[in-house]
């Protein structure tokens, strides 16, 4: 049966080995131009990934940083500061009557400046509660917002904690780390607590303390209009701890990747950490970390395994069965010269010298986005310069080519159909 297919005459085999040709070249372009397509598209998968959570980076990175700053008054503002060297030693709030009823104005006076540059804080919002107190934890003022101010804590319970005199040892923040509302346990609302001394007008020594809870909506807000896919996950490290986003929740979470290959060059910021890690089931996925601001903290995402698939599919579909069409065209032109010639040197040559051609002419006519070449590897140019266009002009123009030629060999030459 083959005996009967395969072709007998000279002519004929050669026209057959040239298209095998053509096919295992086909075959062997469609799969390095697949192998590199994978790489872009991991490369380019990472780097919108990188992108999106640069955004929510520096959206919380700039709520910190105003939080900080009404922080940071509250520990240099004078007002403050004559408050507690005039509470220093006093357990309750002196009578209109006695010697020390001018401290009742002093009180009024800071609690409202402090309630204004509250409200002019551009984050307030994000502020669950404040608190300003002396060392002796009495006579201290509270602002609360109206998700946390029903509260009945003893502020001496409050300073004896170890979590309260490690981070007020710290002076700061750096170690802090979600926990859950100290003055409405059980609630399950998550705060960012820091604590922090608080200095006299004339002295340094500690004349009391601030206390500030930063909800966990300072993150939640920008998280949730996050793209997240089923199989990806995306944690927050904060002071050494790590917590998985789910359910527009925060839970706290013990990571544990094996880092197998450093991809950091695939991302745009040099303080974007990228690598091929290890799970615990032996699948390896792309960990992609953005840190935020200067404090420590950053937001990590385990990219999706389905999406980096759904799109290789995509491409092996559509765009080898373009590349198979421009195959395709090529032949037909190689086809049309075997039809009406005698000459194999020009059947053989013909598609070849076309291609040829067809690259020097349109680059002399600074027309490389529309090369033939460009339709059929598009990533063989700048992503800036391929458009909609690249796909069609030079496969329209080889149609025509091929038109022209089959026209100009029958009705011009009148040459006659070649028998194979």
């Amino acid at each position: 049966m083959l005996q009967s297919v395969f072709p007998k005459t000279i002519r004929g085999k050669i026209i057959l080995y040239t298209a095998a040709v053509t096919c295992s070249i086909a075959v062997f372009t469609v799969t390095i131009c697949s192998f590199v397509f994978q790489s872009f598209l991991q490369k380019n998968q990472i780097q919108t990934s990188e992108y999106s959570l640069e955004v929510i980076c520096n959206s919380t990175a700039a709520d910190l940083e105003n939080i900080l700053s009404f922080y940071k008054w509250c520990s240099f503002n004078t007002d403050i500061a004559a408050y507690l060297d005039g509470f220093e030693n006093l357990s309750q709030m002196p009578s209109i009557s006695s010697k020390n009823s001018g401290l009742r104005s002093v009180a009024l006076r800071t609690y409202d400046r402090l309630k204004e540059e509250y409200y002019n804080t551009h984050s307030s919002s994000y502020i669950n509660r404040v608190i300003i107190s002396p060392l002796n934890s009495c006579n201290y003022m509270q602002i609360c917002d109206t998700t946390a101010v029903s509260s009945a804590h003893s502020l001496s319970d409050l300073t004896g904690t170890d979590w309260f005199q490690t981070i007020l040892s710290e002076d700061g923040m750096d170690n802090s780390t979600f926990m859950e509302d100290p003055f409405l346990p059980g609630n399950g609302l998550m705060v960012l607590p820091a604590v922090s001394a608080l200095s006299g007008r004339y002295s340094s020594h500690q004349a009391g303390w601030i206390y500030m809870s930063i909800s966990d909506r300072l993150i939640l807000d920008y998280l949730k209009s996050f793209p997240l896919n089923p199989d990806s996950f995306l944690c927050l490290t904060i002071g050494g701890r790590t917590w998985l986003y789910e359910n527009d929740r925060l839970k706290s979470c013990d990571w544990k990747f094996e880092p197998v290959k450093d991809l950091s060059e695939n991302a745009f910021n040099s303080d974007t950490s990228v690598s091929l890690c290890r799970l615990p089931d032996g699948s390896e996925r792309v960990l992609l970390s953005c840190p935020i601001g200067n404090y420590g903290w950053s937001i990590s995402l385990l990219l999706s395994q389905s999406a980096m698939k759904a799109q290789s599919t995509l491409y092996a579909v559509i765009l080898s069965c373009w590349r198979g069409v421009i195959g395709i065209l090529v032949m037909t032109l190689g086809f049309t010269l075997a039809l009406y010639c005698k000459n194999i040197f020009v059947i053989l040559t013909g598609p070849f010298m076309y291609s040829i051609l067809e690259n020097y002419i349109m680059s002399i006519l600074n027309l490389s986005a529309y090369r033939l070449v460009v339709a059929f590897d598009p990533t063989s140019m700048s992503n800036s310069v391929v458009t909609y266009f690249s796909f069609i002009v030079g496969p329209v123009l080889l149609l025509c080519v091929i038109g022209l030629t089959a026209f100009f060999l029958a009705k011009i030459r009148k040459n006659a159909v070649v028998s194979v």
